[in-house]
């Protein structure tokens, strides 16, 4: 039987992009790894239309974003963390912000830690 909602944890990775810090599904991302130096990856900021990227490649990471057999490299600020959350947490986006926001693939918010977290969707802001 299956835990009542409530219980149900929801296992997120959280990053930074644009000096605010994101969470995506775990599910989405197949692997992480630390950016090299002359790497040029696809930016998350650039993703996301978040505007303004950092110049430096310092404390970045690579995050391998897709399903299945296809993926993405998508560089974000680190550190990057995995941390569960309970579901009752997640809040879909309220119906003016789902229509007026100009950043791609926000799909909901969290409250994490005492903070809200914007969650967004890096496989499906990509097609």
């Amino acid at each position: 039987m299956a835990p009542p909602f409530a219980e149900t944890r929801l296992e997120l990775v959280l990053f930074g992009a644009g000096g605010f810090r994101f969470g995506v599904e775990a599910r989405q991302v197949l692997a992480a790894r630390a950016a090299e130096r002359d790497e040029a990856p696809l930016r998350v900021e650039r993703l996301l239309a978040l505007g303004e990227e950092p110049s430096s490649a310092r404390g970045r990471v690579v995050l391998r974003v897709g399903s299945g057999s296809s993926g993405l490299d998508v560089a974000v600020e680190g550190p990057v963390e995995l941390l569960g959350v309970a579901a009752a947490s997640v809040h879909p986006l309220p119906p003016l912000l789902a229509a007026r926001t100009r950043l791609q693939g926000l799909r909901a918010l969290a409250f994490v830690e005492g903070q809200l977290l914007p969650l967004v969707d890096l496989v499906g802001v990509r097609h």
